[in-house]
């Protein structure tokens, strides 16, 4: 079986939150993690490597936003995923997010509604469920 490939789009104020998923995702697995944020480098042509690991990523995860208005790159990536056809998983790291996930809610397959009654290892576990 290829290595699963996940591409995980985030506002840059999530950095840690997607660091800690990613490590929760990928420890003992064949999955790959991909972003923009920990991937692109500034000079490079972003937008086109964003697009092919997007074309080729098995799983769309949009972590959505402490602030409405945070994360416009991830917005838009969300809005090609779903585009493209990808599977989308929408994760809230905790419930206070709610109000902000409206877009994500209706664009999305899944939606990991919050981690304050689940673990990082749970939603992995749901994470790579829809990667399957």
């Amino acid at each position: 079986m290829a290595k699963r490939k996940i591409f995980f789009s985030y506002s840059s104020d999530d950095r840690a939150f997607a660091d800690e998923l990613r490590h929760a995702v990928t420890t003992g697995r064949d999955v790959q993690v991909w972003d923009a944020a920990s991937t692109v480098t500034p000079g490079h042509a972003s937008d086109e490597l964003i697009s092919e690991n997007l074309s080729s990523s098995d799983l769309f995860v949009y972590i959505v936003p402490e602030r409405e208005g945070a994360g416009k790159l991830s917005l838009i990536e969300l809005g090609a995923a779903k585009a493209l056809g990808k599977r989308i998983v929408a994760v809230l790291p905790n419930s206070a997010r709610v109000a902000n996930s409206a877009v994500a809610a209706k664009l999305a397959d899944t939606l990991v509604v919050n981690q304050d009654r689940g673990s990082t290892q749970d939603i992995a576990t749901t994470i790579l469920e829809k990667a399957a």
